[in-house]
């Protein structure tokens, strides 16, 4: 492509060229023969697209040096640390299982006795008040919600954890490369459990932030109430498909590595 943007550059420097000393010999010379004049235009017209012709190679070699081009520049990132990296994954993922329970529980909360606001006990609950005992965990009950956000945090939805990107790192081809062509059939099918079992995580465990009843209602501390219909429990369900699914696309890079 340089050599024809050269190429064009010459032939139309020549024919200008060609031209203004043909119009400057004219004017010069007062009767110029034509065997005088074309060998004048040919010897000067050569000198100078030589020096021209040096000048824009030169050019094109410069900024080819100094702008390579954006295939070149563009360098593949390293993909060393993609496998220890699927590795934490499924550590994280077999945490949050371990301790789900303490992750999805939040006891932040501190309710009035339902006995202290009957209507017999209003002097007394008038008394509590002025007293600012409302907030005494003598006169109040702890309570609970369940909590999605936990969750949301570990399978890499806000962005944050070994998780974000996951199923880009295992479809990456220098990653793949590292499976046994005998097994990638096994690994492409783990990849893809992987991926759907995630999906699916992360689409109930957000509707459970905003639809299951634990998640939107108080309960007593120790009164936890494990609905296999909630949607969070479903979304526990889809991370214990995915955890087993990476646990094995894993093990399968690693026994290649």
């Amino acid at each position: 492509m340089r050599q024809l943007v050269v190429i064009a550059t010459i032939l139309s420097l020549r024919q200008s060229m060609s031209y203004s000393l043909d119009s400057r010999d004219c004017i010069k010379t007062k009767v110029p023969s034509a065997s005088v004049s074309s060998h004048l235009v040919s010897s000067v017209s050569r000198h100078y697209l030589r020096r021209k012709a040096v000048s824009i190679i030169c050019s094109l070699s410069c900024s080819a040096l100094f702008f390579p081009l954006p295939l070149a520049a563009k360098e593949q990132p390293t993909t060393d640390s993609d496998v220890p990296i699927l590795k934490e994954a499924t550590e994280a993922l077999s945490s949050l299982l371990e301790n789900w329970q303490k992750a999805t529980i939040d006891c932040t909360f501190a309710d009035v006795p339902r006995e202290l606001l009957e209507t017999k006990n209003k002097d007394k609950l008038l008394a509590k008040a002025s007293e600012f005992a409302l907030f005494d965990k003598s006169t109040s009950v702890v309570t609970c919600k369940r909590t999605n956000r936990i969750v949301r945090d570990y399978i890499g939805v806000t962005g944050k954890g070994p998780l974000v990107g996951a199923e880009k790192r295992l479809l990456r081809k220098t990653v793949v490369e590292r499976v046994d062509p005998e097994s990638l059939d096994e690994y492409f099918s783990a990849v893809e459990i992987f991926s759907q079992s995630l999906s699916r995580a992360t689409t109930l465990s957000y509707t459970a932030g905003t639809a299951d009843f634990d998640s939107m209602n108080n309960f007593a501390k120790g009164d936890e109430n494990i609905s296999n219909g909630s949607n969070l429990e479903q979304a526990r369900q889809a991370i214990e498909e995915a955890t087993f699914a990476l646990k094995k696309a894993v093990a399968l890079l690693v026994e290649n590595s």
